[in-house]
């Protein structure tokens, strides 16, 4: 089916740093706040074209220069986790690492393929970028950084996680470009790229097909319940941040702050709670169940230890008063720790009844929330509900596979995520 050609080991094309230029465009709307989905099937696919057509060491520095500006523009308009309004120059070399990690997949390519020189090898590149993938998942790093994500809201092609997870989207999106880098080297001539061409659209027919059949055939049969997330108003945030001078906040994380310090902190911790509490009641009485507040953040919680019994109790009346699961996402800063760190990040689940379901502690810390909170157990809990199975983790938890898997595991029907939202 498929007839071994002769192929140079550089593939010359004039119009190289073109491709160059349409990837770095792409890869700007590959994720962050600028997504669009059909970004992430092309800008591998330019990015691979102009390493195939340069010597491997140039090539592989040049692109990887540009995929560290990429990120870089990521980072500077917030699509990243910057720990600061301006990140150092150690947040950037870690950026410029992750952006080497994130090239190695194409020097790969570029070295292997001309060797095999068949279609066998257009798996190259997808088994190099799956297998990275899949063991960051490990790392410190997580599945934040996965392809997959970029492909959120398309159902069909969703369904492939049930069978293969994540790594499945992976694939098929990074093979596409290895497959279309095939036939360009071939001229697109179809008698010589038709079998490939042909295989792997079979595949991702199949694939979706599957997966449209999955949802038309087998629909939800549950009742649907109205959840509420939300995040303290804006004029709550600028109050707040007009009362608590950052060089407070900064001494409550490293435990060095004053009693002043704590009274001042109470205050401006109050403008955000207190609004909190206004706005559950509001979405409770609108129709919502379950209320779910951020983690701890800017626009979510923040309670000192001593203060947080009086927060629980009025949270809890509240909850039972308008018959609502309120999961308090809080950031509670310790009073009585004698080393680091000097807060926990946590999330409290209350029940209709005004009792306490849970208190989790965030297992995973984001880049940068390093030593900031005291780190859970890693035990994600489960609590049965008139709405289904209720499971929680917390923002960065949801990029370890790991972790979530105890949630499907126990059968839960609702994954609640308190999470920063920047």
């Amino acid at each position: 089916m498929f007839k071994r050609a002769t192929t140079p080991t550089r593939i010359p094309d004039r119009f190289s740093y073109l491709w160059l230029a349409v990837a770095a465009a792409l890869f700007l709307f590959y994720a962050g706040r600028w997504a669009i989905p059909l970004a992430a099937w092309l800008a591998p696919l330019f990015l691979l074209r102009f390493v195939r057509t340069q010597q491997p060491l140039p090539g592989f520095l040049l692109a990887w220069l540009v995929r560290f500006a990429v990120a870089v523009i990521f980072v500077l308009q917030g699509s990243q986790f910057p720990p600061s309004a301006s990140p150092g120059i150690g947040y950037y070399a870690l950026v410029l690492l992750l952006s080497l990690f994130s090239m190695l997949p194409y020097l790969a390519d570029r070295l292997m393929t001309p060797r095999l020189n068949s279609f066998i090898a257009t798996l190259v590149f997808p088994v190099a970028v799956t297998s990275l993938e899949y063991l960051s998942s490990f790392g410190p790093s997580g599945t934040y950084t996965s392809i997959a994500y970029t492909q959120y809201g398309d159902l069909p092609l969703m369904q492939l996680v049930s069978v293969t997870g994540i790594w499945g989207i992976t694939f098929l999106i990074t093979w596409f470009a290895a497959v279309v880098n095939w036939a360009w080297e071939r001229g697109f001539a179809w008698p010589a790229v038709r079998g490939g061409g042909l295989l792997y659209a079979a595949v991702l027919s199949v694939v979706l097909l599957g997966g449209g059949a999955r949802l038309a055939l087998s629909p939800p049969e549950a009742t649907t319940v109205r959840v509420a997330g939300l995040s303290a108003s804006q004029a709550a945030v600028v109050a707040f941040n007009k009362q608590l001078p950052q060089a407070t906040l900064s001494l409550l994380f490293s435990g060095k702050a004053t009693q002043a310090d704590r009274a001042l902190a109470r205050s401006a911790f109050t403008t955000l709670d207190d609004d909190l509490l206004a706005r559950s009641q509001q979405e409770a009485r609108a129709g919502a169940k379950i209320v779910v507040w951020p983690e701890a953040s800017p626009t979510g919680a923040n309670i000192l230890q001593e203060d947080r019994p009086a927060l629980i109790q009025r949270a809890s009346v509240l909850a039972k008063q308008e018959g609502i699961y309120l999961d308090m996402g809080l950031a509670v800063f310790l009073n009585d720790a004698s080393k680091p760190p000097f807060a926990m990040d946590e999330a409290v689940l209350i029940a209709p009844t005004g009792n306490v379901v849970w208190t989790y502690e965030k297992t995973h810390p984001a880049p940068g929330d390093q030593g900031l909170f005291v780190l859970g157990n890693g035990k994600v809990p489960i609590v049965d509900s008139p709405y289904g199975r209720l499971a929680n983790v917390i923002c960065f938890d949801a990029d370890y596979p790991g972790t979530v898997r105890q949630a499907g595991q126990a059968g839960a029907d609702l994954l609640l995520v308190p999470g920063d939202d920047w």
